[in-house]
C-alpha cells in the first residue's frame, strides 16, 4: 500500500537570540547579542543588518556553518529609551531575499536611582542640602 510522509517546512529563522533579556537603556553601552539562525542556505554576500526596535545595532561579521546551515551572528543593541521597556523587535535582513527575519527580546528595566544625599560633596561643599 501507499505510505504517506509528513514534514515539516521550517524555512530559514532565528532559532534563538542570547541572553533573552537584557538592559539596553542610556549609559548602559548596549548588551552584546548571540544571534543563531537556522537553514541558511549560504554564507550571506554582505555582513546583515540587524535591527533592535527600528535602532540600527552594531554587526560583527557572522559565522556560517555549511554543515549545518547555520548562521551565527553577534551584535550589540543600541541604547533605547527607557520607555521602550518590554518585549522589542529584533529585525535582521540580508539573509532572505525580499524579507527580514523577526524575533522577540524583553528589553529589561534598569534598577531605579538610588543615592544618599549625605554621601556626597559638590565643589568642596559638603553642608549644603543639594535634594530634599
Amino acid at each position: 500500500g501507499l505510505k504517506a510522509l509528513q514534514f515539516t517546512y521550517k524555512g530559514t529563522v532565528v532559532s534563538s537570540v542570547t541572553p533573552p533579556s537584557g538592559m539596553t537603556n542610556p549609559g548602559s553601552g548596549g548588551v552584546e547579542l548571540k544571534i543563531v539562525i537556522e537553514n541558511v542556505e549560504t554564507a550571506p554576500a554582505t555582513t546583515p543588518t540587524v535591527t533592535l526596535a527600528g535602532a540600527a545595532c552594531t554587526v560583527s561579521l557572522p559565522t556560517f556553518s555549511p554543515g549545518t546551515n547555520r548562521l551565527v551572528i553577534m551584535a550589540r543593541t543600541p541604547e533605547l529609551p527607557v520607555t521602550d521597556v518590554g518585549q522589542v523587535g529584533i529585525a535582521v535582513s540580508g539573509i532572505v531575499s525580499g524579507r527580514d527575519l523577526a524575533f522577540q527580546w524583553s528589553y529589561t528595566a534598569p534598577p531605579a536611582m538610588f543615592f544618599k544625599a549625605d554621601s556626597f560633596t559638590i565643589d568642596g561643599d559638603a553642608t549644603r542640602t543639594w535634594v530634599s
